[in-house]
């Protein structure tokens, strides 16, 4: 009789033992460390653990999935294997398997001793070296590119990882998005190595840390909640040439895969600082289309409704095209501010059911409206967040809550109204470019003083206004210059598909979901879709495909 063993992280079985065909075998552990499963696996279905989510015929009962499969945790004294198990090995032609997890850090070994007629025949052990996830994989810490302090430090040298699968040259680097602070995103990066790995990834992998959480705090009943995106976008352009930076001095082909806002730092790192990793893979991407791929027409959704009738050569979004090339306050656009993207082989996944990135249908929303609707037709809490910001730019009552108090779609009433009324669509069109120029018909002062890290930026308007551009572009842009295109994350984006070869891939398709939890399934609003954290909140076995995916088109195995 065989019987494998293997570990929780998938290394092909070997033999663990040849034993008599009569007998009482016994695993023991002599530091508890382990926990064993008894479901009747093969060499063939032996890892179908990690992808199956319907009823597999693991455990004891025959309509069990393999998350239900009983587990045994085997005291210092051992637990005798289970004779029913015995017998499906028997049945099997005298191979069995038997999964081991690993539960704290132990190096003790697993024994498999051998008894008949109360003598012991003989022991077999199965050496162990159970640790921390994190010791298997490698980290860059890049908060303070931007300010930020904190989270892991750095493992970058092969001491750092002890436990580091064999890998084949390759790395992998994943960046988390937004609203993860460095604790946080030591789980997420630790879950994503995981995954990565399971799916046959054999590159060395790094998590990478960066500032992408300033402001978040708690709402009574929603907590970790980071209100401040545009603070966080710049943080994210800051963070571009330590990451460029960073991917240059690896050794070996570098594939890149990035959540949210974390798309934001590496195009930055492509487009401005020139990094060329093989492969780059976007996953919910929080990056405005136009930002990419600037021939993306704008969305009529994305535009306040209040401008429509004004031209669009007096809106903030078009203010740069009153500029020469030779002036900074002509680079003030998202368009194409991101689409240097080289030779790098670009990939968007992106969901059709986002609700985080998905368009907002009412173009004139009020936040406080949009909540109430969520709480009663059921929708996601965060549902339309992103567009919500672009289309709310100017009119919030502050800079630290959604979006901003200046600039976007604020009126220049100040200059141009007229009984406090706005000027009239047809008399503003008569409106001379270099009148604009030094007086922007919407409006860029704050509506506040004292704590805000400005009062205004009508420095644009003054003789140092490109110096002034330049010095401050990102932010800028992040809160005072709207996005008129939806996201990249929830979006087909054209420019990045080859002939015969798509790299948009709809993750709410069943493609890319290998079944779906039940609870997702209640009709209506949930249905089947892939929401903006599904990647990481969804367990493994339903969104392998993504990751099989990504590896595959990676070259990772």
């Amino acid at each position: 009789m065989k019987i494998f063993i293997i570990s929780a992280t998938a290394t092909p079985p070997t033999p663990a033992a040849s034993l008599p065909e009569s007998g009482t075998f016994w695993s023991a552990q002599h530091a508890p460390g382990s926990a064993e499963e008894w479901p009747p696996l093969t060499p063939t279905n032996a890892f179908d653990y990690l992808t199956n989510t319907a009823s597999t015929g693991y455990g004891t009962n025959s309509d069990e999935a393999a998350y239900a499969a009983d587990v045994i945790l085997p005291p210092s004294s051992g637990v005798k294997l289970d004779t029913n198990w015995l017998s499906q090995v028997q049945a099997n032609g005298g191979t069995g398997i038997i999964l081991v997890e690993g539960f704290k850090a132990t190096t003790k070994p697993l024994m498999l001793e051998i008894w008949l007629n109360g003598q012991k025949l003989g022991a077999v052990p199965l050496y162990l070296s159970f640790s921390g996830v994190e010791q298997l994989f490698r980290h860059k810490n890049l908060m303070a590119a931007a300010g930020g302090t904190g989270g892991a430090s750095d493992r970058l040298a092969d001491s750092d990882v002890p436990n580091e699968p064999q890998n084949n040259g390759e790395n992998l680097v994943f960046l988390h998005g937004y609203n993860v602070n460095p604790q946080q995103a030591r789980g997420v990066e630790s879950e994503m190595f995981k995954r990565f790995y399971w799916s046959g990834s054999m590159a060395k992998f790094y998590g990478v840390t960066w500032n992408g959480a300033v402001t978040q705090g708690y709402i009574p009943g929603i907590p970790n909640v980071t209100t401040d995106l545009q603070t966080n976008e710049v943080n994210a352009l800051l963070t571009a040439s330590s990451l460029a930076a960073f991917l240059g001095n690896l050794s070996g082909e570098t594939t890149v895969a990035a959540h949210s806002l974390g798309n934001m730092v590496v195009l930055s790192a492509i487009s401005d600082y020139g990094a060329t990793p093989s492969h780059y893979f976007m996953i919910d991407s929080a990056v405005a289309m136009e930002a990419i791929d600037g021939t993306v027409s704008p969305a009529a959704n994305m535009i306040n409704s209040q401008w429509t009738d004004y031209t669009n050569r007096l809106w903030a979004s078009e203010w740069h095209d009153l500029f020469p090339t030779n002036d900074a306050r002509s680079k003030l656009t998202w368009n194409n501010r991101l689409g240097n993207l080289a030779s790098v082989d670009i990939y968007n996944f992106y969901s059709s059911g986002e609700e985080v990135l998905r368009e907002q249908p009412n173009p004139t929303p009020s936040l406080i409206g949009v909540a109430w609707d969520d709480i009663f037709d059921g929708t996601p809490v965060a549902s339309y967040l992103w567009a919500l910001q672009e289309k709310e730019k100017g009119l919030m009552g502050g800079n630290e809550v959604l979006s901003s108090d200046h600039g976007g779609w604020k009126f220049n009433d100040q200059w141009y109204g007229i009984a406090g009324e706005h000027m009239a669509a047809g008399t503003a069109a008569l409106l001379p470019d270099s009148q604009l120029q030094t007086n922007a018909f919407f409006d860029v002062s704050s509506d506040f003083v004292g704590a805000e890290l400005f009062t205004a930026d009508t420095a644009l308007y003054g003789s140092d206004g490109s110096a002034y551009a330049a010095a401050n572009r990102d932010r800028i842009l992040s809160d005072a210059i709207p996005a008129l295109t939806l996201p990249a994350g929830a979006n087909v984006l054209t420019i990045l598909d080859q002939p015969n070869n798509p790299h948009n891939f709809d993750m709410t398709s069943s493609s890319l979901q290998n079944g779906w939890p039940e609870a997702r399934f209640t009709g209506g609003e949930h249905n089947n879709n892939w929401y903006h954290s599904d990647f990481d909140y969804v367990a493994y076995p339903f969104t392998c495909k993504l990751f099989e995916q990504i590896v595959t088109l990676g070259n990772l195995k």
